[in-house]
């Protein structure tokens, strides 16, 4: 959510290999520290009136394509596109 996947460790062995590879790499490390809150504020869950928008595009498409007779399709809603209608097509990934 925040880009920082390269943190979580699948084992303990990874979990001590990450403390160590942190433990000597300070400087990168105080400066991802420093970067953490606008990271946050910056990530699609804190954006609530971004997730409610996206959210409304997505049921909007889901009835658009049921009003059209479509079968269900999975589909993403692209950020960029929010509140710019598209028809839906049967052939294309909404």
């Amino acid at each position: 959510m925040i880009g920082l996947v390269g943190f979580c460790a699948t084992s303990p062995a990874e979990f001590v290999e990450k403390g160590i590879f942190w433990s000597t790499h300070l400087a990168a490390l105080a400066e991802l520290r420093a970067e953490l809150r606008t990271r946050w504020q910056q990530a699609p869950g804190h954006q609530i009136a971004l997730a409610a928008e996206v959210l409304k595009c997505a049921l909007r498409q889901m009835w658009r394509r049921w009003c059209a007779g479509l079968p269900a399709l999975s589909f993403e809603i692209n950020e960029s596109r929010v509140g710019k209608p598209r028809k839906p097509s049967s052939t294309t990934n909404l």
